[in-house]
Formats: C-alpha cells, structure tokens, sequence
C-alpha cells in the first residue's frame, strides 16, 4: 500500500496507521481499480426563476450535483478519483446525432430576453425550462461525457464518473424532454461505435464493436431508444415504470409513456432495445436485482460489450418525489458491481430529487466501481420475494426477448416450465368464461347468442401481449413474427393478468 501513488495523499498519511491495522485484522487486501471522475461547476448555472433556495424550487436543480460531489469528499473517495478535465462539446460532436436546426434554435436561447424564453420552453415540453446559460451548460454536459468515455476507452482510466446536469436520455434529435436538452449518452455510444472519441489533448480511442447502455432511472429514456432504434451494435436495456393505474394503462401512463416490452428494436437490430416496464408503483429491491440476474446480465455476458454506459437515475429510490417506488439507495452498489466485472463503465448522473438519496447512493456507487468496501452484496435473486405483477412484468420482457437471446431461456428454464402450466389454466378457464357469455338469458331460458361466422385472419403481425395467456407461447416463432415492433395489439389482450389472479382450472363435467 505504501508503494501506491494514492498512499501520498493527505487522507492517507493522516489515517494510514488506522487503515494498516484495520486491513491486518481484516485481511482486506483489496486492489483499487483506477476511476476517473469530471465535475464542472460552470453546469450549476442551468437553473430556473424558482431555485432560490426555498421550498417550492425546480426538482432539477444545481445542488443535486453539489450534492453527489460533496458526498465524495465527505466520505473520502475523491482522493481516491483521478480529476478528469471537463471541456465543451465540439459542433460535430453534438451533429452526430442531433439536427443543425435544432442545434441553432438552442444556441439562439444565449441572447433572448425572459418572454422569448418562455416561448421556447412551451414549444417543446412542459417540464422544460431554459435561461441564457442553458445551451452552454447541456454543451458542457455533453463535452464531459466525451472526454469521460474516450479516456475509459483509450485506457487511462478503468472507469469513469460524470457529475453533469441538464440530464439527457430524454432528449431526441430535435426535440427537448423531460429536463434534457442535449443526449450525451446516445452520442458518446454512436461516437465509440464510428471511432470517434477525441480527449481534448488529441488523445484518440480506437473503435468499438459493441457498447452497453444500461438504464436504471425510473423514467424511460425515450430518447435514448430512438436515437439507438436501428444500430445491431449498441444494446439497449431500461428498466423503468410504466403505468400510474394497471387497470386503467390507457388513460394513465407514466412519463413519458414509451418503452413497451415488445419495443424490441428496428429491422436491422431486433433484441437490440430491451425494456423492462414495472406495471405498479412501489417496486423494491427483491424486483430490481431478480430483473438483474434474470434478465440483464445474462443478456450482458452473451453481449461481452466493450463498453458499457449507464444512465444513473437515483429517482427510483424510497423517498424521491417524482419516482414512486421502494429501492434502497445502498442497492445501486449492487447493481453496478455486476457491470463492472464485464468492462469499462462510464457512468453519467441522469434523474434523483431526494438530495439525501443522492448523498447515499452516488458514493455507493463510486466504491462499486473503485471495487472498495464496503458495498452490499448481500442481494440475492430470490423469485419469491417478488411481487406477482413484478415476475409477470420480467417474464413478459423474457418472452419479447427470447428469440433473439436464447441465453434466457436457461436462465429462467424454472420459470418458463411454471410459466407454461400456468397458460394451460388460463386457456381452460378462458374457455369457459367465453362459452358463458355465448349464451344470453331470454325470460326464464339461455339461449346462444347469434354471432357472425368467424373470419380468418391471415397477418402474421397480430400477437398477444401478455405470453401466459397464449397457450403457443413456447413457440416463438409463431408467436413473435420478425415485424413484433410494428405489430398490432388485440384489444381483447390488452388487459394484462397477474399471476395471482389466475384462478384453479374448473372441475371436469364428470
């Protein structure tokens, strides 16, 4: 330990006698990994009218990234980070996904007065809100996550931590969403993929074959999705809520209402895109690490991607106002570890409006990625601690992606036989709610109802949603056609059915 470079620092030589002891008795002989780190405090000027520090401010506002700053020194780890330099994003740079046009309109905001601004903000979403120095700082934001990525791919630093706002797996190639401006990360993936990754230094990173993008806010990263719809070779996972209501999906949908299971990719990617919506709110740990080990990581080991960029939201987390759902801030250790023993990870601050959560869970993941203690890995993948309508929401996601990764299907074997007894009972049961109402009550006696002949439907592009009410689910090539992405929903199997709500096959005529 002596012999590290890190030992000189000054939390070192004042705690070194502690930490030689502690690591004796414990044996905690443990290798730092290196992880680079970019902060810029230029980024705290993207606020608006109402953050003046009293309650009642903007939920995105600039001490969320003071705070995940201030957490690392607090707890010592910003000795342990390696200072990237943070830099603004070149013109090319943000044309590699985004339109001139809109690139021009944001630039324009520099110079307008408050009504012309506030007439940007409502030509594009009601969440979005700009000032003079907004188009500077989504420039920064941008430039950082550049620099962060082509330093983790040219092999300087094993990892890499981005504390940036304006968030950006919301924003599309001409459109602002969801408090994001410019998306960083669906530009730094088709950047590693062309070989264009420039260090402001000059430094240049080879290309990439095959990029990770990983997505834990609670909110979908539509954006994100559309910009990597058609690339075979950037992978796609989000894992997000879905609904407000499950027994009124239609008229009540959580922001910003994409990211369907059957959303599988375009027609030179399909399994590229993988979502993963919670049809329920108050969804907690035991669903988020089963999600993990059932369904991300044996997709991820197949992938073996070279690079791996996640969208960390912390808004999923127990206490935050927008998210809705139980997850313990300690459990996003846990969630990143497993992606860093695949490769690099480049990881970009994204939602979280809980200043306490953020303080607990930035560090946490700092410490999964520098592979020091204490983390909690205690997290197993137990099925039965999940909800029904959680295991109803990953099996739906399983079956949308079993044919293009065959790889689950021996991750979940147990599942898929339980899945298919299941269908069985579904299909008796729905046989006989159907023969009742082909009868209708005229006076005393039934009779059967007179319906038009059936007519045979030839397309190929009708499929059911939820695979446990398809007996013919475990053929997948005849329930998942190529055109899935574009195929048509029957109303009849819109109405989702939870596991427990599947009732005992009725008793035979006998």
């Amino acid at each position: 330990l002596k012999n590290n470079s890190s030992f000189k620092h000054a939390y070192f030589k004042k705690h070194s006698h502690r930490i030689m002891q502690l690591f004796s008795k414990k044996r905690l002989w443990v290798k730092l990994a290196r992880v680079g780190v970019v902060y810029d405090s230029r980024m705290e000027e993207h606020r608006s009218e109402s953050d003046n520090g009293e309650e009642g401010e903007h939920p995105e506002r600039p001490l969320r990234m003071i705070t995940c700053w201030n957490s690392l020194k607090e707890e010592g780890l910003l000795n342990l980070l390696v200072r990237i330099k943070s830099r603004m994003a070149t013109q090319e740079e943000m044309e590699c996904l985004h339109t001139r046009s809109y690139i021009e309109a944001m630039e324009k905001t520099a110079t307008m007065n408050r009504r012309q601004l506030d007439k940007v903000e409502r030509k594009y979403d009601d969440d979005i809100y700009l000032n003079n120095s907004s188009f500077e700082c989504a420039r920064l934001a941008m430039g950082c996550m550049v620099e962060a990525c082509a330093r983790v791919a040219a092999g300087e630093v094993s990892h890499s931590l981005v504390i940036a706002r304006p968030p950006s797996h919301h924003a599309c190639a001409n459109k602002a969403m969801g408090f994001c401006l410019m998306n960083s990360i669906a530009t730094c993936a088709k950047l590693a993929i062309n070989g264009e990754l420039m260090c402001h230094d000059g430094c240049h990173a080879e290309a990439i074959e095959r990029v990770l993008i990983v997505d834990f806010d609670v909110h979908h990263g539509n954006g994100t999705q559309a910009l990597t719809w058609d690339d075979p070779n950037i992978v796609y996972f989000s894992v997000h809520r879905a609904f407000e209501s499950r027994r009124r999906w239609k008229e009540r949908t959580f922001y910003p209402g994409t990211g369907k299971s059957l959303e599988v990719g375009g027609p030179k990617a399909r399994g590229s895109i993988i979502n993963l919506p919670w049809s329920e709110p108050k969804i907690g740990d035991p669903e988020y690490i089963t999600c993990w080990h059932r369904l991300l990581l044996p997709i991820a080991r197949n992938f073996k991607p070279e690079l791996i960029l996640i969208s960390a939201g912390f808004d999923a987390a127990c206490g935050d106002p927008l998210g809705g759902c139980d997850v313990s801030p300690t459990l996003y250790g846990s969630l990143v570890k497993p992606l860093a023993e695949l490769g690099p990870v480049c990881l970009v601050l994204e939602g979280g409006y809980n200043l306490q959560v953020l303080a607990e869970a930035f560090p946490t993941c700092a410490r999964a990625l520098l592979n020091s203690p204490p983390y909690d890995d205690s997290y197993l993948p137990v099925v039965d601690k999940c909800k029904p309508s959680a295991l109803n929401d990953i099996m739906e996601t399983v079956y949308a992606q079993l044919p293009y990764w065959p790889c689950l299907g021996d991750a979940n074997a147990e599942l898929l036989r339980d899945f298919d007894q299941l269908a069985k009972r579904l299909d008796t049961v729905s046989l006989v709610e159907q023969t009742q109402e082909d009868y209708v009550q005229v006076g005393s006696k039934r009779t059967k109802k007179k319906t038009a002949p059936p007519q045979e439907d030839d397309s190929s592009d009708s499929i059911i949603t939820s695979p446990i009410a398809n007996e013919k689910f475990n053929k997948p090539q005849q329930v998942y056609p190529a055109t899935i992405a574009t195929a048509t929903i029957p109303e009849k199997d819109q109405d989702k059915t939870l596991i427990s709500d599947i009732p005992p096959p009725p008793p035979s005529s006998k």
